[in-house]
């Protein structure tokens, strides 16, 4: 996932991170749109009350890796998080 800045620092130095690695980086834009798209899908799978979107945030996560099928996720602050496979490229 990345900010909706596209080339903001954190997605750069997540990309960058990744390559040095040698893995694959898969980003998901997080803007209002993927917020509210997977709102109600959050709350009907949520155990409990969230009181900001941080829930959504880490289901539209959750399905990413799925759809995905990466094996380990790295996750960084800012809402920047990058994933590689354990298979190198």
């Amino acid at each position: 996932m990345t900010h909706s800045r596209t080339n903001s620092i954190p997605v750069a130095i997540a990309q960058r991170t990744a390559e040095h690695l040698g893995v694959r980086f898969v980003g998901q834009r997080l803007d209002e749109a993927t917020l509210a798209a997977n709102f109600e899908a959050t709350a009907v799978n949520c155990e409990h009350h969230n009181p900001d979107l941080n829930s959504v945030a880490k289901f539209v996560l959750s399905k990413l890796v799925a759809d995905s099928g990466v094996k380990v996720v790295l996750s960084g602050t800012q809402g920047v998080l990058f994933m590689y496979n354990l298979e190198r490229r």
